[in-house]
């Protein structure tokens, strides 16, 4: 949390208080302050340093709230500059400081662009997804209940639970358009059932299908064409009749963009500085003496014994 607020505050530092050098202004205000205007640049150019911003933007009221919170910053930038605070030798240390953090943040945000989109172009598969329904005929498995209802009682055999699936899969090869009936009068999976057993959007290995024991009813889905109903398809604790809603795509760089981010920065910070410090390197105070001491002391060690 703390780190979200920093960034949330550091752009807005960073934005207002470049407003003193910047060029003139395109567009219109949105507001104007003083001397000094807040146009869709502005804003445009803090969503960019801090994307989060964005989830808030599209938000209710969240595009009034951000321009309120320019405005505070405005104000006080404003002020303290008529008042010299910018001459002042500490706030002169801090936007030094500051000016480091964008620098090296500059950096690695360069080399996590880079690698995000190395990984998506290097698992096309990860991204891959196929829109699923389904009816769900469980079965006991191994003297555990295994359905999804916790309270559900599951006691028909595997040989059972399949002649059901069998039987549900003639009647809907004789008439499809009863799909979305047959899920209200058969399938077992209550989480689904109100929804014509939709599945939703499903990945090769969703989180949801594995915790279930159902990632086979992805594979069987993937690679059938939209519109078909296929099965029955058997899992760890029962089996489905498919609907394929919508066939197999990809999601683009911009759908995934963030969540590969997510998985890749902490690697890839990792390595930059581990880069670096071949480059350019890092010695704490007192090591230098140390080094030194060992080395004397190996050294009288190796000395033979007079």
């Amino acid at each position: 949390m703390r780190s979200v607020v920093y960034l949330g505050v550091l752009s807005l530092v960073i934005s207002v208080a470049g407003m003193a050098c910047q060029p003139a202004k395109t567009g219109d205000a949105l507001v104007t302050v003083g001397k000094e205007s807040i146009t869709q640049p502005d804003i445009d150019l803090l969503i960019k340093i801090n994307p989060r911003l964005e989830r808030r933007l599209n938000a209710p009221g969240g595009k009034k709230q951000i321009i309120d919170n320019y405005v505070e910053q405005s104000l006080m930038y404003q002020e303290a500059r008529k008042q010299g605070l910018h001459n002042d030798p500490l706030v002169k240390a801090k936007i030094g400081l500051y000016d480091k953090v964008i620098l090296a943040q500059s950096l690695l945000e360069e080399r996590l662009e880079d690698a995000t989109k190395e990984y998506y172009e290097n698992n096309p598969k990860e991204f891959e997804k196929v829109k699923l329904a389904h009816i769900y005929i469980p079965y006991k498995v191994a003297g555990k209940n295994r359905a999804l209802d916790k309270k559900a009682k599951v006691t028909r055999s595997e040989k059972q639970a399949k002649a059901i699936a069998e039987k549900v899969k003639a009647a809907l090869d004789k008439n499809p358009a009863d799909f979305e009936a047959q899920v209200a009068k058969v399938s077992e999976d209550a989480r689904t059932q109100k929804r014509d057993g939709d599945l939703g959007w499903l990945t090769a290995e969703d989180a949801r299908m594995k915790r279930w024991g159902w990632l086979s009813l992805v594979e069987k889905g993937f690679p059938t064409a939209q519109g078909k109903i296929v099965g029955p398809v058997q899992s760890e604790n029962g089996f489905h009749i498919l609907k394929i809603v919508e066939s197999k795509k990809q999601d683009s760089f911009d759908e995934v963009k963030p969540r590969i981010r997510f998985k890749v920065q902490s690697q890839v910070k990792s390595a930059l500085v581990k880069e670096l410090k071949e480059k350019y390197p890092v010695t704490y105070a007192g090591e230098g003496e140390k080094k030194a001491d060992a080395v004397e002391k190996a050294a009288a060690s190796a000395q033979p014994a007079s």
